[in-house]
């Protein structure tokens, strides 16, 4: 009879083979059965499962029936073995890159949907609907669409080039009722001037919307700005403590959870709220990462943990890494800041996402 040698993995090797049984059941399909020697690791048993499966060994987690914890993955597959043979669960998880990823496919394919004029409202507002249960933090995320030059929110997809107003009605009322903000902007000019500019028959509804959630508008960006400057320190009433900075973003977060992934500056023009800072149309995420920033006023107690625990809450609220502003996304300007964190996010990419906070949006005081 052949014998597994020490750190050799076979699987479907049959009876003929010698070596400690392993059964991996998936969430769906045939077990897989695998012979290992005595020398073989848990994480190498989970590299050889990903091979055979074709999938990311950081996509699921390999768990040994009847234990109560994960087992390191330096521990050896005899060391969990109960019997003949050891069953193991195949749990599959979503990481934060996948999460992301899936994310804005999903955003670029409702863009789509959005200013596809052939599609009825009542269709649109299903595919926006299922989105918002999914994504709700990114109603006022702004990207680019396919080629396009311009970063716009999906409330500009909705609306430009309308020329009947029942066409997307039940969806603008849907983006407008979730949080999608009618006074915003991007490089290009403000959203309202643009759906004018397209001759949008949105362009009355939205001037009246504008004026109706103007206070509440106001207020919220006058917020997420009080939040941005303290993140970053260009501010004259800086934040040292790292546990007050991390209430101040998530009080921020739970007051205007729409706001999260909002995209402008506090170092802009008063007049008509364009940025000036070398950030540009940047999100909170960016500004926790500003490490130089900081340090270039004189920050007490920087260190390599700075900004962590106000990074993490914004995670867990849904803020989106993966964003592009000043030619660069959020981590490519963490690196150039010389942000700590830097590594530590792209660890982060390759673990399960983290929860996020129910998203409750609501114009009320919280």
């Amino acid at each position: 009879m052949a014998t597994v040698e020490q750190g050799v993995i076979e699987f479907d090797a049959g009876d003929s083979v010698h070596g400690h049984q392993v059964s991996i059941v998936p969430m769906s399909g045939e077990p897989l059965e695998v012979k290992v020697g005595p020398d073989v690791t848990m994480n190498q048993l989970k590299v050889a499962v990903a091979e055979k499966k074709r999938i990311e060994e950081c996509d699921f987690y390999l768990i040994p029936v009847g234990q109560h914890s994960l087992p390191v993955g330096t521990a050896l597959v005899s060391s969990v073995a109960e019997g003949d043979v050891t069953i193991m669960c195949m749990a599959r998880h979503r990481t934060l890159e996948k999460y992301e990823s899936e994310a804005g496919k999903a955003w670029q394919q409702l863009a789509a949907t959005l200013q596809n004029q052939d599609v009825d409202d009542a269709t649109a507002l299903v595919s926006l609907r299922s989105f918002l249960d999914s994504y709700p933090s990114l109603i006022n995320f702004q990207a680019r669409y396919a080629d396009a030059k311009d970063f716009k929110p999906l409330l500009s997809f909705a609306i430009e080039g309308v020329r009947d107003i029942s066409l997307r009605q039940q969806c603008v009322d849907t983006l407008l009722s979730s949080g999608a903000r009618v006074h915003i902007r991007h490089s290009h000019g403000f959203l309202v001037d643009e759906a004018e500019k397209s001759g949008s028959a949105f362009f009355e509804y939205l001037k009246s919307k504008k004026d109706e959630h103007e206070q509440y508008e106001a207020e919220a960006i006058a917020a997420w700005r009080n939040v941005s400057s303290k993140l970053c320190g260009e501010t004259s009433t800086p934040v040292y403590d790292e546990g007050e900075m991390t209430k101040i973003v998530t009080d921020f977060c739970q007051q205007y959870p729409a706001m999260v992934n909002f995209q402008n500056n506090h170092a802009c023009d008063a007049s008509d709220d364009r940025p000036y800072g070398y950030f540009g149309y940047a999100p909170l995420l960016a500004f926790a990462g500003g490490r130089a920033c900081r340090e270039r006023r004189g920050h007490e107690g920087e260190s390599e943990i700075s900004r962590l625990t106000a990074f993490q809450a914004l995670l867990r609220h849904g803020a989106r890494v993966d964003v592009e502003h000043g030619g660069k996304n959020v981590l490519e300007w963490m690196k150039s800041e010389g942000s700590h964190i830097a590594e530590w996010l792209e660890c982060q990419f390759k673990l399960p996402m983290p929860e996020h906070v129910p998203f409750e949006f609501t114009k009320e005081s919280k």
